[in-house]
């Protein structure tokens, strides 16, 4: 029995309940960052034990998380979504008009990018939870208020609407698919996805007249 004023060991102290609770948040976290990334384009080979390699964890601390790759799968389109509601949230809490559109492009491209695979699955499960009907109206008004808002300070085109903004965003869903061929090194890595969403992010508001002020 330890004597009432001795100190816990340094071991005692990693192994606390709020110490656990900590490392397998963390853990979580980095198993579906590292699923997001190897499930995206051409990511139907990924094993289990290969999302648990990149997540640096070992396969049973996986499993004791997703105890099978439907569930890790379900979890990864459910980040997935709630990222994309929180994005339009913070664009539309900006209060610079172009740094505010430019910032959900950009997002829902990068998005696209690390999991194009997702983009059906995501729709397709969201459309089956309670209230996907106004969430969609509340996404189509704050995208009319984001889009509006940078007409009226002139900062894209007049002609642009809400409408021409999912129609590109679209567009990208398919190219994003092609982010992950080809046969140069380094072609399909992450960085290298997240480069080129950049870039057609900025190709398409450049598109669109955008002006952004720092």
């Amino acid at each position: 029995m330890r004597d009432g004023g001795a100190k816990p060991s340094r071991n005692d102290q990693n192994h606390t309940p709020a110490r656990v609770r900590r490392d397998a948040a963390a853990n979580r976290r980095r198993i579906l960052t590292a699923a997001r990334r190897l499930f995206g384009p051409g990511g139907d080979a990924v094993q289990v034990r290969d999302v648990a390699r990149s997540a640096g964890v070992s396969a049973a601390t996986l499993y004791r998380h997703f105890p099978a790759r439907r569930e890790l799968m379900d979890a990864v389109i459910a980040e997935q979504s709630r990222s994309c509601d929180a994005s339009v949230r913070r664009a539309v809490s900006d209060p610079d008009p172009a740094r505010a559109l430019r910032a959900y492009v950009e997002h829902a491209f990068e998005a696209q990018a690390d999991g194009a695979m997702f983009a059906g699955a995501i729709r397709a499960a969201n459309a089956t939870l309670p209230g996907h009907a106004d969430r969609v109206a509340r996404f189509r008004r704050d995208l009319a208020l984001l889009v509006g808002r940078a007409r009226a300070a002139g900062v894209i085109r007049p002609d642009v609407t809400a409408a021409d903004v999912l129609l590109v965003i679209a567009a990208g869903g398919g190219a994003s698919l092609g982010l992950g061929a080809g046969t140069d090194a380094g072609f399909g890595t992450p960085g290298h996805r997240a480069a080129r969403s950049r870039r057609l992010a900025d190709i398409v508001l450049t598109g669109m007249g955008l002006r952004f002020y720092a």
